[in-house]
């Protein structure tokens, strides 16, 4: 099951981090860094998934959104 936005800024927060501090050591925008913590639908941006997965030593599938295939038009 995915991890909670909160349980997620908490653990950073513990850690003595901050979402801009981490975002500017792994060379991203805090922006985009936030919309995958708080799981926003269409930014799957899989780099930042696997960063902060790998940051809180949890698997990929517990961070951000999936991608979800599109649908054919009719």
């Amino acid at each position: 099951m995915p991890l909670e936005s909160l349980e997620i800024k908490a653990q950073i927060m513990r850690r003595g981090d901050t979402i801009n501090g981490l975002a500017d050591k792994w060379g991203f925008w805090p922006a985009d860094l936030s919309k995958v913590i708080n799981r926003r639908r269409g930014f799957v941006l899989l780099p930042i998934r696997k960063k902060l997965a790998k940051y809180l030593g949890v698997p990929v599938s517990e961070v951000g959104c999936e991608a979800t295939p599109r649908k054919k038009a009719a």
